[in-house]
């Protein structure tokens, strides 16, 4: 047998081999920046809604959100916010991923 041109298709099956897995990282990398991106967006957000609101209020953070979002370069596809007696609730969704932060204030 004779080993006499099997080096391009060894060389062909290694580096198939090699770049198998750059697909799921680049997905994974993908996912785990979008999930960060809407953690942060989620937590200034909320923080925003509340500092920012006249007494026992809060205001919408649309405005601080699409600055956050851009400072993540990520698109900001949808937010809610909620209000339970003191509690204040923002749910982020950047892509696929969903943060839920929620703030509330001291009585007095």
């Amino acid at each position: 047998m004779s080993a006499k041109g099997s080096a391009p298709i060894e060389s062909v099956a290694l580096i198939t081999l090699l770049l198998l897995p750059i697909g799921p990282s680049v997905f994974l990398y993908e996912q785990l920046s979008n999930q960060l991106a809407a953690e942060s967006i989620a937590r200034h957000g909320v923080r925003a809604a509340m500092l920012d609101a006249p007494l026992g209020g809060f205001i919408d953070p649309g405005a601080q959100l699409a600055v956050l979002a851009r400072s993540w370069e990520k698109p900001l596809t949808g937010y809610q916010v909620t209000s339970q007696g003191q509690l204040i609730t923002l749910e982020v969704r950047v892509g696929n991923a969903v943060a839920i932060a929620t703030l509330g204030r001291e009585p007095g």
